[in-house]
């Protein structure tokens, strides 16, 4: 064998070897981020400033990210930053059952904030009719 019929050999394989994806891109093999759960960590552990980049960054994939969570952790950083009104709004948006539990708990934060004491026990009322879902980690 050539030094030529080795090197066509050579391309064959490699040219086989990409076809079937065995050298496929680096690129393609990075490993996946998870902006919502890295924003409910942040969030946990206090990091507003980095959990607003999380949440940013997940709302670029919106088509690939659970929306009602991101409402319920975007809702909750608007309500550790003291943005009582936007808290509430975003909150609003929440209407999935395996969120509601949530949802009121952190509405009842933003009630008694704004002074709101009426709305405030109606929060606590909602949230003991889906108290029997998980409870939130931040309480």
């Amino acid at each position: 064998m050539g030094n030529k019929s080795f090197f066509q050999f050579i391309q064959i394989i490699l040219l086989t070897l990409s076809a079937v994806g065995v050298l496929s891109p680096i690129k393609s093999q990075a490993q996946e981020i998870d902006y919502l759960a890295l924003a409910h960590v942040l969030l946990r552990d206090g990091n507003y400033q980095r959990a607003q980049g999380a949440l940013a960054n997940a709302k670029k994939d919106w088509d690939l990210i659970e929306v009602q969570n991101y409402y319920l952790l975007n809702g909750l950083y608007l309500l550790r930053t003291k943005k009582f009104n936007e808290a509430e709004a975003e909150l609003a948006k929440v209407t999935d059952e395996d969120y509601l539990p949530q949802k009121w708990a952190y509405l009842t934060e933003v009630y008694l904030a704004q002074n709101k004491k009426g709305e405030a026990l109606k929060s606590i009322g909602h949230f003991v009719t889906h108290k029997d879902s998980a409870p939130s980690l931040f309480h």
